[in-house]
């Protein structure tokens, strides 16, 4: 038998194993970047800060990895690297590109998505990206991009 004035410790153990594991992705996400910027620093021709972000996902698995507010552009040649922030700090970044190739060493980390379709002109002047498939063990996720300008959205323009 318990004892009664253990009760109240429980949902602060609770909390505190939330709180723990948030922090402990928040942490993994922050090394996943810094290293991939480590990796692409040499080719970033123009960075822009703090983009407004719309994300949604559908479908089965609907992880919370691929959710953010606002991001950071990072434009390199045939290619738009994003670090992604959440409510709680980085999120999961993202390199989008038409050229797996030449960036086929970020597919391991799950940083470089199969994109199906991205269009620069989309309405609101926003740019819409979107990746994934709807079925039982993935999701898809479709991204707007707010606040950039129409010089910036034709980084999105892959040739």
């Amino acid at each position: 038998m318990q004892p009664y004035y253990l009760g109240f410790l429980y949902p602060f153990v609770i909390i505190g194993v939330v709180i723990l594991t948030v922090y402990q992705k928040t942490k993994t996400n922050k090394e996943r970047t810094k290293f991939a910027l480590l990796l692409l620093q040499d080719n970033v021709t123009e960075i822009i800060k703090n983009i407004k972000a719309e994300v949604v996902g559908s479908g089965t698995k609907r992880s919370k990895d691929f959710y953010f507010r606002s991001c950071d552009v990072y434009v390199l040649p045939e290619a738009v690297f994003l670090v992604t922030y959440t409510f709680f700090g980085n999120g999961k970044p993202l390199l989008l590109t038409t050229n797996k190739e030449k960036y086929a060493r970020f597919i391991a980390g799950g940083v470089l998505p199969e994109i199906k379709k991205i269009n620069p002109d989309s309405f609101s002047h926003s740019v819409y990206i979107e990746y994934g498939d709807i079925s039982l063990h993935s999701m898809e996720v479709d991204i707007h991009l707010y606040g950039l300008t129409e010089a910036q959205r034709e980084y999105f323009r892959f040739k």
